[in-house]
């Protein structure tokens, strides 16, 4: 077997590499050896090899790596979840919150896209497309791309600042009182709060919204959609009286929050809410809805889809909100299934009906997590202090840090379990087999016996037999001395 080798070259600076460097040197301990070995120490280090790369976890430095060379995919976190450094194909992302970012892509046609942000104080960027850009807050510059605008300049913020999103232009002076709009058939302006006024036509000069208020939020009354079949107009004299009507939709508002109501005569469909938000009653062809919050509350929703038998439903109830919580959500793809008793249970499961796989989850927090993943894994977790299900792999790093107990099976015959924060190990393999008490000793082998290990301290002194072959090993340098064996001629 060919030696393990570390992603020491794949660390994205010399400042990440001082801080990983202690438990990649333990790492190397264990790893640099021919052989099965052990893929973790404790909380400083955990190797696990995918199948198309691996990923290593430093735990006690809330960091970790994961290289997917068929997918040309980097990436190292570095106190989670504060420094991210990522590389996917021809685009790279650096970041440390809250004090900086960098992303740099190459399009299709070879030019680079790039962003820089000091934050709050510094962003610069250049593109083939937007051209180049700088911001030093709030002194003054511009900034391309961001906020949903193509162009933004400002000065002394927030004294002035314009933007641009196509046609359409916004000058601010002392944001955000003052303002003026034109472009794209747009106009209008505000001095906030005494009164603003604003219009939109489309390109053959129809009105398609008029929207004002004066003294907001007390007075405020608009027109939109008049360039469609569904005008509607609004009109609101906070908090006494509202009114939306559509031609098809009517609402009135009595002295906000006590009293709404609402219709569509079309669907048809109505609600009523009384002291929003403590209730709500509504009833429609396709959903309804009752609340009297936060003591009880139940809502489902039924839509069709398509043609051809598709479908999408949602259905949940609460109990003496937020402790008691149901939720399902149903299609004629994947279906979901949430309950929460907080703060003490969590319970998640979702099945794949294209597929015929399922996972399920649940929780006792923070003691004890039980997961079974789509591929059929089974983890067992305690201690497990997240609340969450996991989008970003603050299991991977996190959990170690908590371990009690910890137990895997997998499909494919592996069995691990661990306890005590990792310092006992216990992994079976349908190859080899190994167990470890750290830092006292771990030992490993292959169950053809061709192959036998014994580390203590951390692998420090090491001993091995191969076949006919012992051989010793200290302080992790090369094996030395070998015994038996025979000659390769023989």
């Amino acid at each position: 077997m060919g030696r393990a080798r570390l992603p020491l070259a794949t660390l994205p600076s010399p400042v990440l590499l001082l801080l990983l460097l202690p438990p990649l040197l333990l790492g190397a301990g264990l790893l640099g050896c021919r052989g099965p070995a052990p893929r973790d120490v404790s909380v400083f280090y955990r190797y696990e090899p995918k199948l198309d790369g691996y990923d290593v976890t430093y735990p006690i430095l809330l960091s970790s790596h994961t290289e997917r060379p068929a997918h040309d995919f980097r990436e190292t976190r570095v106190l989670w979840p504060f420094g991210l450094f990522r590389r996917e194909g021809r685009e790279t992302e650096n970041r440390l919150y809250p004090f900086f970012s960098e992303r740099r892509r190459v399009d299709r046609r070879g030019f680079i896209d790039y962003d820089l942000a000091i934050y709050p104080f510094v962003w610069y960027g250049t593109s083939a497309d937007e051209g180049s850009y700088l911001a030093i807050l709030p002194f003054g510059g511009t900034l391309k791309g961001f906020l949903g605008k193509d162009e933004i300049r400002i000065a002394m913020f927030p004294l002035y600042a314009w933007t641009r999103d196509k046609e359409f232009q916004s000058t601010h002076i002392l944001f955000p009182f003052v303002n003026f709009v034109e472009g794209g058939g747009y106009s209008g302006f505000r001095v906030f709060p005494f009164y603003g006024h604003y219009e939109k036509v489309d390109r053959d000069g129809r009105p398609v919204y008029e929207r004002s208020f004066a003294l907001w939020p007390f007075v405020t009354w608009q027109r939109n959609a008049l360039n469609s079949s569904r005008p509607s107009e609004t009109l609101f004299i906070f908090p006494f009286y509202g009114r939306i009507d559509t031609p098809n939709t009517h609402q009135r508002t009595v002295l906000w929050p006590f009293f709404r109501y609402s219709e569509n005569t079309r669907d048809p469909w109505w609600e009523l809410r009384l002291f929003w938000p403590i209730g709500v009653i509504s009833r429609g062809r396709d959903e309804e809805r009752t609340e009297v919050w936060p003591f009880y509350g139940h809502k489902r929703r039924h839509v069709a889809i398509g043609s051809e038998g598709g479908y999408e439903s949602y259905e949940s109830r609460f109990f003496l909100f937020p402790i008691v919580r149901l939720e399902e959500q149903d299609s004629d793809i994947r279906s979901t299934t949430r309950q929460w008793v907080l703060p003490i249970f969590w319970r998640y499961e979702h099945r794949y009906k294209l597929e015929g796989e399922s996972s399920h989850e649940w929780k006792v927090w923070p003691l004890v997590r039980y997961k079974r993943h789509r591929d059929g894994r089974v983890e067992v977790n305690v201690l497990s202090p997240l609340w969450f299900e996991d989008p970003e792999g603050f299991e991977r790093i996190f959990d170690p840090l908590f371990r009690v107990y910890y137990h895997e099976a997998r499909a494919d015959g592996t069995d691990v379990t661990e306890a005590a924060f990792g310092l006992f190990q216990d992994r079976e393999t349908p190859e080899e087999s190994s167990l470890a008490l750290h830092p006292f000793f771990f030992v490993d082998q292959t169950k053809d016996e061709s192959y036998f290990r014994l580390g203590i301290l951390f692998g420090l002194f090491q001993y091995y037999e191969r076949g006919d072959e012992t051989s010793l090993r200290f302080f992790w340098l090369p094996e030395w001395p070998t015994f038996g064996g025979g000659d390769d001629g023989e």
